[in-house]
């Protein structure tokens, strides 16, 4: 039986910066009236399972802006190490004592809420025996739409005890590496569609999802609008086809589980 109670507050974490190193200012790019960012705040608000929302942003003063546009959508920020994300995550859950702590990156403007809901209120009933659950691990939702979670002590060891310097950067992996494959949810569609691009990291994957905004609205530009109307509209996934995602430290932090396994 699940030990959650009413005091298990769900800490959701969008990590944010302006020095992004192929896209600058990625983040607050305009974006249906508003930025990348402040559509992605709007989308998070409407999760059902998430107590709290925050933006974990670096002290650099090139990121004051980030600070003035969660002000504009009435969200709390948090300002900690530039490149040390695992510590700014441990200390922005520990400020706002998260029980859990869900994971999403600013450059994902699309998350659905109702997504959130899914993987949070799955992994609240299997937790404590799992530690770890993500839509991600393996792939079948559009890169875009990725979601983590995980519970503060998974968190905490991991800001205490990680070295390498790609675990510091990208918060999970050395997480990943502690757990059994028992202990990790795994949320998939019924449908692999994590051929579908619509995170932002380069010039044409802003352009696509600009055209996928601009042609739903945002009021349909849930999970599977998103699928149905890329897959109606081939030739618009051309338009970032090239953009090579940087997934080596989760293909790293699988080759660690599966070592466990064997």
């Amino acid at each position: 039986m699940s030990l959650v109670n009413k005091e298990s507050k769900t800490v959701l974490i969008i990590q944010a910066r302006m020095n992004s190193q192929r896209l600058p200012g990625k983040v607050l790019l305009p974006l249906a009236n508003t930025t990348v960012l402040g559509v992605l705040l709007e989308r998070v608000k409407a999760a059902k399972f998430i107590d709290k929302v925050v933006v974990a942003t670096s002290t650099d003063k090139a990121d004051d802006p980030i600070c003035l546009e969660c002000d504009r959508h009435n969200v709390t920020f948090f300002r900690g190490s530039e490149y040390d994300v695992l510590s700014r995550y441990f200390a922005a859950a520990s400020l706002f004592e998260a029980r859990f702590v869900v994971r999403i990156c600013a450059d994902s403007p699309l998350i659905d809420p109702c997504a959130l809901d899914e993987l949070c209120k799955e992994f609240k009933k299997k937790w404590p025996k799992v530690k770890y659950g993500s839509n991600r691990y393996e792939p079948s939702y559009p890169k875009g739409l990725d979601i983590e979670i995980f519970d503060f002590e998974m968190l905490r060891q991991a800001a205490l005890f990680a070295n390498e310097i790609y675990e510091r950067e990208h918060v999970t992996p050395f997480i990943m590496k502690k757990l059994r494959p028992s202990q990790i949810l795994s949320l998939k569609s019924d449908v692999n569609n994590s051929d579908i691009r619509v995170t932002i990291d380069e010039p044409d994957d802003y352009l696509l999802v600009k055209q996928v905004v601009d042609n739903l609205g945002l009021k349909k530009c849930d999970t599977e609008g998103v699928i149905r109307f890329l897959r109606e509209n081939p030739s618009l996934m051309s338009v970032n086809c090239s953009v090579k995602q940087k997934d080596c430290y989760e293909i790293d932090a699988r080759q660690s589980i599966q070592e466990v396994e064997a």
